[in-house]
C-alpha cells in the first residue's frame, strides 16, 4: 500500500534539492533554524504562515493543497465557515471534501508502517514489541495480534487498526518479565558496583597526573572527535553497510558539508551546564529537570522520558514507565562527557554515567553509557586501542548481555582478516534480531571500528561509518575516544578545519557554542573531581 510522505519529508527533499542548508533556508524564511529542523523531523507542526512562506520560496503553485495536506484549513476558507456557521458542514465538504479524514487515516496507517526518507521501511509497533521482548518480557500476547494488524492495514481499515494497536500496547504494558539465569542485569548502582571486577587501583592510582594544558588539549580533542564523527555519520544514519558501500564506496571524507547540529551532543551540553549549576553532587533528578528546561525534542527513549518528566515522573520512573526503547542507543551516545570530567578515574566516570542514563534507560542501555564513559576515562591513561576495549569491560556487569556482545565483538575481530569479515559475523549473530537503533549492534560497530582502526583517527571513524546502522552515534563515539587519546592538535586538518570550532545545537540557551569553549567548561569541572596539575 503506497503512503504519502510527511510534510517534514517533503520539506527536507525540497531543501536538499536546492542545496540549501538548514541555516540558509531558515534565513530565507525569517525563522530559527531549530524550528525548521523540528518540522523536518516531524516534532513541530508548521504554522499556516510558515507553509505559505515555503510555497513562496520554492515557487509551489497550490498552497491550499499544501495546507490541507498538513491538516490545516486555509484562512480564507476559515473565514467563509465563520461567516456562514449554519452552513459550515456543507461548505466544509464542498471546499475540503474528505481530505481531513484522509489525513487522519494516513496518520494511523503510519503508526503501523512508515516509509522513511532514506528508503528504509519501519514498522514502529513491531519495533516496540521486539524491544520489550529484548528487555526480557513475555510478549506472546502482543505478537499474536501482529497478523491481524497487517490484514487491517492492507484492507485500509484504519479505525480497527487503531484499536488493535491499543490492544498491543496494553499487552506490552502488562507483559510478565521472564528472567534468563544465564545473565545478571542489576539495576541499582550499588548492585552494579558490587558485580564489577575492576581493581581498587583505579580508585587510588597516585602515579597518574595530567598537566592542565595536556588535559585541555585531550578533552578538546575528544569533543572535536565527537562532533567530527557525528557530522561524518549523519548523512547515512540508518543505512545498511551494503547501501553505504553501493552509494559511496570507500568512505574517506565527509559525505556532505559537515554540520554539528545533532541530538547526540545536546544531552552532553546540558550535562555540563547542569554540573555548572548544581555542582559535582549533581543528582539524576537535577539533571532531568535541566532536560525539561533545555531539551526541546527527543527521540525514542528520550522522547518517552521527556513526556514522563512532564507528567512529574522523575528518574528512574521516567525511564521505566511505558518506554519500550530503554535499551536502545540513546544513553550510550552521550557517555563521553562523563569520561571527559574523570580522566583516569573510570570509577567516577561510570557513576556519573549511571546518573545520566537512568533518566531514559535501564539495564543494558545503562551499561552502554557506562562502558562509553569508562573507555573515555581510560583513554587518558591507555593508548593501546585493543587493550582499552578490553579494559572497559571491567566497568560493566560481567554477566550482562551487553558485556557478552562486547566480548563477542572482540572475538570476531580476533578471528577475522579484516573489518568487513568481522562485521559479517556480527550481522549473522545480531543484525536480524535487533533494531538498527538498539545498543547491541551499534556497540559492535564501535568495537569493530576501534579494533581495525588501529589508533588511526581517520581510519577508525570511516570504518565505523561504513558499518552502517546509527552511524552518527557510532562514529561520534569512536571519534571522541581517538580524539581523547591523540588530542586536538593531532586530529588531521581535513577533518578539523571544516568544523571550524563551531558547535551548533538545538539546546535552548546554547544554540551556538565554540567547541573550545565547552572543552574549557568540561576541564574546569574535571579539575574539581580529579588531580590535574598546573602546567609549568
Amino acid at each position: 500500500m503506497a503512503q504519502s510522505i510527511t510534510f517534514g519529508q517533503q520539506l527536507r527533499e525540497l531543501r536538499t534539492s536546492k542545496n540549501l542548508s538548514l541555516r540558509k533556508l531558515a534565513e530565507l524564511l525569517g525563522v530559527h533554524y531549530v524550528y525548521v529542523s523540528q518540522i523536518e523531523r516531524g516534532i513541530e507542526k508548521p504554522s499556516e504562515n510558515f507553509i505559505r512562506k515555503i510555497a513562496e520560496v520554492f515557487n509551489l503553485p497550490n498552497v491550499d493543497e499544501l495546507l490541507l495536506s498538513t491538516g490545516k484549513i486555509p484562512s480564507d476558507i476559515k473565514k467563509i465557515l465563520v461567516e456562514n456557521a449554519a452552513e459550515a458542514p456543507v461548505l466544509l465538504r464542498e471546499h475540503v471534501g474528505g481530505r481531513f479524514m484522509d489525513k487522519r487515516r494516513q496518520e494511523i496507517l503510519q503508526m503501523w508502517k512508515r516509509n522513511c526518507s532514506n528508503g528504509r521501511i519501519d514498522y514502529p509497533i513491531i519495533d516496540e514489541i521486539r524491544a520489550v521482548k529484548h528487555k526480557g518480557y513475555d510478549v506472546r500476547e502482543a505478537e499474536a495480534l501482529i497478523q491481524r494488524c497487517h490484514e487491517l492495514y492492507e484492507a485500509n481499515e484504519t479505525e480497527k487498526l487503531l484499536k488493535y494497536i491499543a490492544m498491543i500496547r496494553r499487552a506490552l504494558r502488562n507483559a510478565p518479565r521472564v528472567d534468563n539465569p544465564e545473565f545478571y542485569s542489576p539495576t541499582t548502582f550499588d548492585a552494579i558496583r558490587k558485580s564489577l571486577s575492576f581493581s581498587p587501583k583505579w580508585q587510588m592510582d597516585s602515579d597518574f597526573r595530567l598537566d592542565a594544558d595536556t588535559y585541555y588539549d585531550r578533552v578538546y580533542g575528544g569533543w572535536l572527535g565527537k562532533c567530527i564523527g557525528g557530522a561524518l555519520g549523519m548523512p547515512v544514519e540508518g543505512w545498511s553497510h551494503e547501501k553505504i558501500l553501493s552509494s559511496y564506496g570507500e568512505v574517506v571524507n565527509y559525505l556532505s558539508p559537515p554540520s554539528t547540529i545533532n541530538d547526540d551532543t545536546s544531552y552532553e551540553i546540558v550535562f555540563i551546564h547542569a554540573l555548572k549549576e548544581h555542582g559535582i553532587s549533581l543528582t539524576s533528578e537535577d539533571l532531568a529537570l535541566e532536560w525539561l528546561e533545555h531539551i526541546p525534542i527527543g527521540y525514542t527513549a528520550e522522547k518517552v522520558a521527556l513526556d514522563n518528566l512532564r507528567k512529574g515522573l522523575m528518574p528512574p520512573l521516567s525511564a521505566t514507565t511505558d518506554n519500550p526503547y530503554s535499551e536502545w542507543i540513546g544513553a550510550q551516545m552521550r557517555g563521553e562527557v562523563c569520561g571527559f570530567i574523570a580522566p583516569g578515574r573510570p570509577d567516577i566516570a561510570i557513576e556519573y554515567a549511571y546518573k545520566d542514563a537512568i533518566i531514559s534507560h535501564e539495564r543494558e542501555g545503562v551499561y552502554g553509557e557506562m562502558y562509553d564513559a569508562a573507555l573515555i576515562s581510560l583513554a587518558f591513561i591507555e593508548g593501546d586501542i585493543r587493550r582499552l576495549i578490553e579494559a572497559g569491560l571491567a566497568f560493566v556487569p560481567p554477566r550482562s548481555k551487553f558485556a557478552k556482545v562486547v566480548r563477542d565483538s572482540i572475538e570476531w575481530c580476533r578471528t577475522s582478516g579484516d573489518w568487513r569479515e568481522a562485521w559479517q559475523k556480527m550481522a549473522q549473530s545480531y543484525l536480524s534480531e535487533y533494531n538498527w537503533v538498539h545498543t547491541f549492534p551499534n556497540i559492535a560497530a564501535a568495537v569493530i571500528g576501534l579494533w581495525f582502526g588501529e589508533g588511526d583517527f581517520e581510519r577508525t571513524i570511516c570504518i565505523t561509518t561504513m558499518c552502517g546502522l546509527d552511524t552518527d552515534c557510532n562514529a561520534g563515539q569512536v571519534g571522541a575516544i581517538l580524539g581523547t587519546i591523540i588530542g586536538a592538535n593531532q586530529i588531521p586538518a581535513k577533518w578539523r578545519e571544516p568544523i571550524k570550532d563551531r558547535l551548533d545545537s538545538e539546546v535552548i540557551g546554547f544554540e551556538h557554542l565554540k567547541i573550545s569553549e565547552i572543552a574549557k567548561w568540561t576541564t574546569e569541572i574535571g579539575q574539581t573531581l580529579v588531580r590535574v596539575g598546573k602546567s609549568e
